[in-house]
């Protein structure tokens, strides 16, 4: 097909303008966004170029045009010019034009294009690239439940319903339950309260979290203190379960990956178990996690 001799040409010159880019993005300096005008509308010629002689061989080899499901879908052709499209369009509405996008529009990686972009509140660290994913530990120190959360949820989205789940899988077992202040709203507040005997929901803010220990109960305070050994699994399943960072592709092999980390926690908690039952003294033994 004529214009895919130019490949080597294209590439060189991409590379190139993206140079150019980062050097003024990097050292800013006066009017420094209009400077990277040009240069970016230069890309976005390239790119279109490149998109529409996909969309062309598409057609020459007969193969479908890129449709809307494409996007999330697996790394096809047709996904890859739909997900270039995308950041193009994301790019010149930015750069361009001034828009403000919502994360919600962006696409972070072309290549995992279910990553995300969320806010962890951590000092260094403030935004962070990845997945959320909830975790359910039971007094036993066993993850009962793990979800994959969607790319546009938070944690005040799917704590309510995860425990009305995790309630149904255990037929309304489920006494007491503890989270962290990131969860909390008052309409978790209200509905979780009705879900669990003993709810540990700590309240946003200074004052009121310290007006709501000053009026909290003997379980509140005892699951509080609890808390911190959920913080210790997630540390545990990232250094110890290899989830610091997934090593599989697509969006399913990112959940099947979380989901043969948890199970490895699972059975790092069952051997202890089973050491310590014969041998109480053995350091695999050990645990500061109170008897349940």
């Amino acid at each position: 097909m004529n214009g895919w001799r130019q490949y080597a040409h294209l590439l060189k010159k991409i590379k190139q303008l993206n140079r150019d880019i980062n050097r003024i993005a990097t050292k800013k300096g006066p009017r420094y966004k209009k400077r990277l005008q040009p240069l970016y509308r230069e890309l976005l010629q390239k790119a279109d170029i490149l998109t529409q002689r996909a969309r062309d061989l598409c057609l020459v080899t007969g193969q479908r045009l890129p449709e809307i499901a494409d996007l999330f879908g697996p790394n096809t052709l047709q996904a890859l010019i739909l997900r270039t499209e995308r950041v193009a369009d994301t790019t010149r509405r930015r750069i361009i034009h001034g828009e403000a996008v919502a994360n919600s529009d962006k696409l972070f990686s072309i290549f995992e294009p279910h990553t995300q972009l969320y806010k962890r509140g951590k000092a260094g660290q403030p935004m962070q690239f990845g997945r959320q994913v909830l975790v359910f530990e039971d007094a036993a120190g066993f993850i009962v439940r793990a979800v994959l959360m969607k790319r546009d949820e938070g944690d005040k989205q799917v704590a309510v319903r995860e425990t009305k789940s995790l309630q149904n899988d255990f037929q309304n077992g489920v006494k007491r339950l503890s989270f962290d202040r990131g969860f909390h709203s008052p309409d978790n507040q209200r509905e979780l309260s009705e879900l669990v005997d003993h709810l540990c929901l700590p309240r946003t803010g200074v004052k009121q979290s310290a007006v709501q220990l000053v009026q909290a109960d003997d379980e509140f305070r005892s699951a509080q203190q609890n808390h911190s050994g959920v913080e210790s699994m997630i540390g545990a399943l990232q250094s110890g379960n290899a989830m610091k960072r997934c090593r599989d592709r697509s969006e399913i092999g990112f959940e099947r990956y979380m989901q043969l980390g948890i199970l490895g926690r699972n059975l790092h908690t069952l051997g202890r178990m089973l050491i310590a039952r014969e041998n109480q003294n053995a350091a695999a033994a050990h645990s500061r996690r109170k008897a349940a």
